[in-house]
């Protein structure tokens, strides 16, 4: 398989695509299936591809690194899958992959509303251990001290240990609890793990303050939004950001449309720069005008909690501007 990863119910996928790339195999525990993929007509999702088989939904990957669907996969039929390549670990190497992987994270849950709070909170990987904390429904960014997103065994919620799997690279066996689990990671810069209240999608804590320029581009993403009597909405859309200003919009599964217009603010909440906000618009107050954005590498991920609760991936396709 080209990509392997877990859909949000916790389930192992795999998908394959052929050398031409319009054709793609899936592999979740209800069998194989088989898709063809074609490019999204509508000229804003661009780089959005249309998986169309014994179901359809959209999908965005970057090549050899990640991709996420919103093809119902696995018994449950779960509303987003992520999965990630091993490359970058084959690339590196054992040694240098167990190195990069033991640092501090942000992450999001993603599942099915009627079944899976959506949440977000910050993992601390270290020698052989790692540790979880969620944070509180009403806990934003801005709240948390610096330093507070490394995560040790008094502040955790939940901790454990890991272990790179030796035959395969970028492949995690964790444990915890006397219960068994799974990560699939791009070393250094994410992470995807399994969980019993669903499928954590992490990005790795950066070295270095991110930049107007490293942030600056055009992404693509998928999210799940909850509102607070458990009905479910998938979005695709994209965001650009240019010069600090961020222009957003979000197509929902009846075809409605949002659009938003803010500006791009830099937050230090664990030490070094750890993710990154976009204000709905400059200097509103409402939590509902606000979304969070934080980046490794060019992969991300986007929440919002409020009257409802928001989690999406997204990914960089293009530079602002251009």
């Amino acid at each position: 398989m080209d990509y392997a990863g877990f859909s949000s119910a916790s389930d192992q996928v795999g998908f394959a695509f052929d050398q031409d790339g319009v054709d793609l195999l899936i592999e979740d525990p209800t069998g194989q299936m088989e898709f063809s993929l074609a490019e999204e007509s509508n000229p804003d999702l661009d780089a959005v591809e249309v998986a169309t088989g014994t179901g359809s939904g959209h999908l965005i990957r970057l090549e050899d690194t990640a991709l996420v669907t919103h093809l119902g996969l696995g018994e449950a039929q779960a509303p987003m899958t992520v999965a990630l390549s091993d490359i970058p670990a084959k690339a590196r190497g054992a040694y240098v992959s167990e190195a990069l992987i033991t640092k501090d994270y942000l992450w999001v849950r993603v599942g099915h509303c009627d079944t899976t709070t959506l949440a977000w909170g910050f993992a601390t990987f270290g020698d052989g251990e790692f540790h979880l904390r969620e944070m509180d429904a009403s806990t934003q960014p801005e709240d948390i001290a610096v330093g507070e997103g490394t995560i040790d065994s008094e502040t955790a919620d939940r901790s454990g240990t890991w272990a790179m799997d030796p035959d395969a690279l970028g492949h995690l066996n964790l444990e915890m609890a006397g219960e068994s689990y799974e990560a699939w990671t791009v070393p250094g810069e994410s992470l995807i793990m399994t969980q019993p209240d669903g499928l954590l999608v992490a990005v790795a804590n950066p070295t270095a303050h991110l930049s107007v320029l490293k942030a600056a581009g055009v992404y693509k993403f998928l999210d799940v939004r909850c509102d607070a009597d458990g009905g479910m909405d998938q979005g695709v859309g994209n965001f650009q950001v240019f010069d600090r200003e961020v222009s957003l919009i979000r197509y929902d599964s009846q075809g409605d449309t949002t659009t938003q217009e803010g500006m791009l603010g830099f937050y230090e909440p664990v030490g070094s720069a750890f993710g990154i906000i976009a204000r709905g618009e400059e200097g509103a107050e409402e939590a509902t005008n606000v979304s969070y954005f934080a980046l490794a590498g060019d992969m991300g991920v986007i929440f919002h909690f409020g009257e409802t609760q928001r989690v999406g991936i997204a990914m960089k396709v293009g530079i602002a501007g251009l």
